[in-house]
């Protein structure tokens, strides 16, 4: 998506230190997710704190549960590729609403739902990052959108699409029907072009200094700029953990023993409700942790390489254990297990009081119709049960499963119908 950002030059004189600051905020939430803590943020600029307001008065950024994130007019300022992934995301997201309130009308809708739909549109699945991007600068369009729903994770985390969305062309567009109700950051006439480019020697070029704006994002800032650059990247995880930040293991741990009482009675469905980054899927994983630690264990290990053979019956030690099967006589004694034959399928005890229960993880959301749900269903009960066999126990597994859709009679007409065409 192209913009012509000169257009959108906002009429301000900002010094290189609200430059500075812009480019903190806007690359914290763009690398972490999450916003400068406010009370943090004041206490490092110390006399320098008034830089906050200033920029919150002139909407070039916000504070959303007292963490601040950067307002749409901020992205002038920011390099031009983070400037062009930002406004990448807005656009998704604002074409996404659009189609939302073309097909559903005047309405709330979530960070899941407006996820899927940028992912229609994109033709791909999206990450939630992107989406969460985009998300953040519809509070900048009142013209649009009304209704915002925040939370110190969203930091938005539902919005209403209002009549005028489905005016909505492209941000250059968008942004300059919004500046009537913003006389403050109307745009120049003349904009001088952003962030003019230093002449270097035409003999000996030489680097630049290691400024505050090029250390933004580096993996391990110069001992000189302190934390002023927002949380480590240990915080920039986007997948499930088991490990128990939120506060969530208490509630895994009680819907683990209302399951496995004996007063629990099947069948039972028990829905988990949070906003869009509130660790749901990680409560289920330390819920499947109590269930079946072993399904836990093989859901966040990496697989093993060159493990295809190993995981692998031979043919010989199918009909091995096929015959041992067949002779059911008390009297035979079993011959002894093939090399390479791994433990069948058991469910061993955990310590304590604890009850083991075979689990499944099926992602319905892939599905779109109920007889793809239940196929589907079928198909992760079958694969994720198999994956857990032992090569032997699993060709056997899957020689009785097959056997079981064999049609005796057709096969017996099918051997008829060719002894007489062959004999007669």
């Amino acid at each position: 998506m192209q913009t012509n950002w000169q257009k959108l030059t906002p009429n301000l004189n900002l010094n290189e230190k609200h430059k500075s600051l812009i480019h903190e905020i806007a690359h914290c939430f763009f690398k972490t997710g999450t916003g400068v803590p406010d009370r943090q943020k004041r206490i490092e600029l110390g006399k320098d704190r008034a830089l906050l307001n200033e920029l919150t008065q002139h909407g070039l950024i916000s504070n959303i549960a007292n963490k601040y994130y950067p307002a749409f007019p901020s992205l002038f300022f920011l390099d031009e590729e983070t400037r062009d992934s930002y406004a990448q995301a807005a656009d998704w997201v604002f074409r996404a609403l659009k189609d939302l309130y073309v097909r559903e009308g005047s309405q709330n809708y979530d960070a899941g739902q407006i996820h899927k739909e940028v992912s229609v549109l994109v033709g791909r699945v999206v990450d939630g990052k992107i989406v969460r991007r985009g998300m953040l600068f519809t509070q900048d369009f009142r013209n649009y959108f009304v209704n915002f729903q925040t939370s110190p994770e969203g930091p938005i985390t539902s919005v209403g699409a209002a009549e005028n969305i489905i005016d909505y062309e492209d941000l250059l567009q968008a942004w300059q029907e919004e500046l009537p109700s913003r006389p403050a950051l109307a745009n120049r006439e003349q904009p001088p072009p952003p962030n003019p480019p230093e002449p270097r020697s035409p003999t000996r070029p030489q680097p630049p200094e290691p400024t505050a704006e090029r250390q933004i994002g580096t993996s391990v800032p110069p001992k000189e700029l302190g934390n002023q650059f927002g949380p480590s990247t240990h915080v920039a995880r986007d997948r499930w953990t088991t490990e128990d930040s939120l506060g969530h293991f208490p509630y895994a741990y009680a819907i683990y023993r209302f399951l496995t009482d004996s007063a629990t009675q099947p069948p039972l469905a028990i829905s988990i409700q949070a906003p869009w980054g509130g660790g749901k899927t990680s409560l289920m994983r330390m819920i499947q942790a109590q269930l079946d630690p072993e399904a836990a264990k093989r859901a966040g290990a990496a697989p093993a390489k060159n493990s295809e053979s190993s995981n692998n019956a031979t043919v010989g030690q199918v009909l091995c254990e096929l015959s041992t099967v067949a002779d059911s006589s008390p009297n035979t004694a079993k011959p002894p297990a093939p090399p390479g034959d791994r433990a069948r399928f058991t469910l061993p005890a955990i310590g304590g009081d604890g009850e083991r229960r075979v689990t499944i993880w099926f992602n319905v959301w892939k599905y779109e119709s109920t007889a793809q749900v239940w196929s589907g269903l079928a198909d992760c009960i079958v694969q994720q049960i198999g994956e857990r066999l032992g090569p032997v126990e699993r060709e056997l597994f899957w020689f009785r499963l097959h056997l079981r859709r064999v049609d005796a009679d057709k096969i017996r007409l099918r051997v008829y119908q060719q002894i007489a065409t062959r004999f007669f």
